[in-house]
């Protein structure tokens, strides 16, 4: 069935893209409708101004409305979304879901320097549902060492789907990023979800590698999810608010180091 996936594929791909006004307007008008969206926070308070559905669902936030917590050793969550599973990587493993594990040498396609920082280090992992905002952030400022898109299938990353699909993260295409800061190092892994194997980095003026704490370094042009992982060195320590289920914002404060 690998044909048919590969059509329907392509199907959204154009239809999520066509700037056919009567097209383009009545999906977003549905999706708005269906999912509660208000535009009220964003730049774009009119779906006149959005030139197809992707660039409404990539809508950016107007960001004077968006507390953003710039204490110097706070790590803020990059997105909005709901945090699916958070911890300690143990035995070389971190969790997809309680019960189930996932290998971090596979997650992180087997770099063997990037599993040697993280081996014994903390994960997030926050799961963005259609109706968030889809922009992904910088949690702390850093330095662009590596980017590797590593290929994959594109399951549903939903909590059903993180329950009966096992290395759910492993299989799906991912982009890995890898970041290094005057504090400590850091990657920030934007997974694939289903149809929405289109990632992109947001370009930069000027070509620096450098990213503030909460820059825009990239988006999804669908939905899916985002996986943090800090080294043991840092000493991180989660904020009291942060569980698993908690839905949380982009720009607020998930842990800080000490």
């Amino acid at each position: 069935m690998a044909w048919l996936k590969t059509i329907i594929h392509e199907l959204v791909l154009k239809a999520t893209r066509t700037r056919i006004l009567f097209i383009k307007n009545s999906m977003i008008k549905l999706f708005m409708r269906h999912y509660q969206i208000k535009l009220n926070e964003y730049s774009r308070k009119s779906i006149s101004e959005y030139k197809s559905f992707n660039d409404f669902f990539t809508r950016e936030l107007s960001l004077n409305n968006r507390p953003i917590d710039e204490s110097a050793k706070t790590i803020i969550s990059p997105v909005d979304g709901t945090v699916a599973e958070l911890g300690s990587i143990k035995l070389g493993k971190l969790i997809q879901v309680k019960g189930i594990d996932y290998r971090l040498d596979e997650f992180l396609n087997h770099q063997e320097y990037l599993i040697k920082i993280f081996e014994n280090g903390f994960f997030i992992s926050i799961y963005l549902a259609p109706y968030n905002y889809h922009r992904v952030h910088l949690p702390f400022e850093g330095t662009l060492v590596d980017s590797e898109m590593v290929p994959g299938k594109t399951h549903r990353v939903d909590e059903k789907a993180l329950r009966t699909i096992e290395n759910l993260y492993i299989e799906n295409q991912r982009l890995v990023s890898h970041f290094e800061s005057n504090i400590f190092n850091f990657s920030l892994i934007m997974v694939a979800a289903l149809n929405v194997s289109s990632m992109s980095i947001t370009p930069k003026n000027g070509g620096s590698k450098f990213y503030e704490k909460a820059e825009e370094y990239g988006r999804f042009n669908l939905g899916s999810t985002v996986v943090l992982l800090f080294p043991e060195s840092i000493k991180l320590d989660w904020s009291t608010s942060i569980t698993a289920g908690q839905k949380i914002k982009f720009g607020e404060c998930i842990a800080k180091v000490r």
